[in-house]
């Protein structure tokens, strides 16, 4: 069987319990998508604010390399976590026709790499090629089927680890049209517990790799 999973978003009564799960915590570095200059922008994480019309999870950020703007009751679909050197990525080689291509985030980055563009080198280039550096807008998570990840199912239940399924990643649309959704459109995941074969759907800005790989993901909590 097969299902379409979001984040919880349905009662707000538990949200003050000490065990309930949040996607990011205070002063963790996250990237902020700005709708209006259409790029990644640098950001640290304030609060999170839990909307009481429909209990929707938002988030305060503090944005820019100087942390001087803030952008309040940000949607989780606009935040992600900074790419990490040794991270599998996709970089839109075509921004008109959204030509993605197979690469890996170089070891060497600047501090504002959203800001400056990350380096990377594309898959099937040799070791002797020179980092190529990237805008952030051009650049989305890859994942293949059969990684292990985690996926955020909300305040309420928090993360739970699965099996990527489906590596293909919205390939379709213009890059404008996927980087306002992350860029990332949406993964087939099976739960990693669950024997009976049922898999899911999920919106790629809910799924996260294992904090085992990379340092950013260390206060994720797994259950």
């Amino acid at each position: 069987s097969f299902a379409t999973h979001m984040p919880d978003a349905a009662s707000c009564k538990d949200k003050e319990k000490p065990e309930s799960y949040s996607c990011f915590y205070k002063d963790d570095h996250v990237e902020y998508f700005s709708k209006t200059h259409k790029q990644w922008l640098p950001g640290i994480i304030m609060q999170r604010t839990l909307r009481s019309s429909n209990c929707r999870e938002l988030y305060d950020v503090r944005i820019g390399a100087n942390g001087r703007q803030v952008r309040e009751a940000v949607e989780l679909k606009l935040l992600r976590r900074p790419l990490a050197p040794g991270e599998a990525v996709e970089v839109c080689a075509d921004p008109d026709v959204g030509a993605w291509q197979a690469a890996i985030v170089s070891e060497d980055q600047s501090s504002v790499p959203a800001v400056t563009g990350y380096r990377i080198r594309l898959a099937h280039a040799q070791d002797s090629d020179a980092p190529t550096s990237v805008a952030a807008v051009r650049l989305r998570r890859r994942f293949v089927a059969g990684e292990y990840v985690s996926v955020y199912r909300g305040w309420r239940r928090g993360w739970k680890n699965a099996i990527v399924q489906d590596e293909e990643q919205d390939q379709h649309g213009s890059l404008e049209h996927r980087s306002a959704r992350l860029g990332g459109g949406s993964l087939t995941v099976k739960w990693a517990d669950n024997l009976d074969g049922r898999i899911a759907l999920i919106p790629a800005h809910c799924v996260a790799r294992s904090r085992k790989l990379h340092a950013p993901y260390r206060r994720l909590v797994f259950v």
